[in-house]
């Protein structure tokens, strides 16, 4: 017993002790107007708060993008309704929220942005840039059964006489560097597979062979990006496996179609579809 009080009392002044050199240390701790006004201190300090304010609009950006992720994502789930639903009204409908968007939180997106090197906060923003471009890419097909343009885009994230407070900016805009762009476009691949798949169910067999068609020119031309970097190389392997997955579809429908009834065709075009392919193969 005289052993456990011993080590009790051992704990207590043991803690008590690093209190009071908590307390020590928070009191001598250096607030702004105790920091000696030397050059050095001055210049670390002015570091500081360039440092604080970058980190802020850095935090600021990673949320604008991922509520442009979540709304551009809602925007092709309500594209993919087009192979059931009223096409116009859902491409109308998409428009309007693309442009909702733009005006929201994009344009302040561009606000931060403004004066800034768009570089050193670019990993904040680029994820949500990729899944809009998507988004928009996918509208764009839909409408004109082509590939989207880079100055549509741009021209989409240009916005003229914005009022920020007491300074109207004549015009901002969000720059959109190409290869964030060529990842956004890469993307379009696996949609066009879903929508080529969808429109087999739904007793369309025109539409996969046009998508068809447009993923093979699509994906040679992408091959040009390749050696960019290695986000644009994974995501080149899944756009292959898509363009695949629609060959194995149309091959299907080729051979097939004539012999299975249309209410079966989706499933079974969907199991052919599954099979994988040797990429390696390809690119060779």
């Amino acid at each position: 017993m005289e052993k456990e009080t011993t080590e009790d009392s051992t704990k207590v002044k043991h803690n008590s002790g690093e209190s009071r050199r908590r307390q020590k240390y928070k009191s001598h701790k250096y607030k702004d107007d105790d920091i000696p006004k030397t050059p050095l201190m001055m210049s670390f300090t002015s570091y500081r708060t360039d440092l604080d304010a970058k980190h802020d609009k850095s935090e600021r950006l990673v949320k604008l993008s991922r509520d442009i992720t979540i709304e551009s994502k809602r925007v092709i789930f309500l594209l993919h309704r087009t192979t059931k639903e009223d096409k116009s009204n859902l491409i109308l409908e998409a428009d309007k929220k693309l442009h909702s968007l733009e005006q929201s939180h994009w344009k302040n997106v561009a606000l931060e942005l403004h004066g800034e090197d768009i570089y050193l906060f670019l990993r904040s923003y680029t994820q949500g840039l990729q899944e809009y471009v998507e988004a928009v890419s996918f509208l764009y097909y839909l409408k004109h059964k082509d590939l989207v343009p880079l100055s549509i885009v741009k021209d989409s994230l240009t916005f003229h006489n914005v009022d920020s407070g007491a300074v109207t900016t004549k015009t901002i805009s969000v720059e959109v560097p190409i290869i964030d762009f060529a990842l956004g476009l890469t993307d379009l691949g696996g949609e066009l597979m879903r929508l080529a798949i969808n429109s087999i169910g739904v007793g369309d067999f025109t539409t996969p062979k046009e998508i068809c068609s447009f993923l093979r020119a699509f994906y040679d031309g992408l091959m040009n990006f390749r050696a960019t970097n290695w986000q644009m190389n994974k995501k080149l392997q899944v756009l292959r496996n898509s363009l695949s997955k629609v060959e194995n579809a149309c091959y299907t429908l080729k051979i097939r179609g004539s012999e299975a009834p249309k209410e079966l065709l989706r499933d079974l075009v969907s199991s052919v579809s599954t099979t994988t392919c040797n990429t390696d193969e390809y690119d060779n």
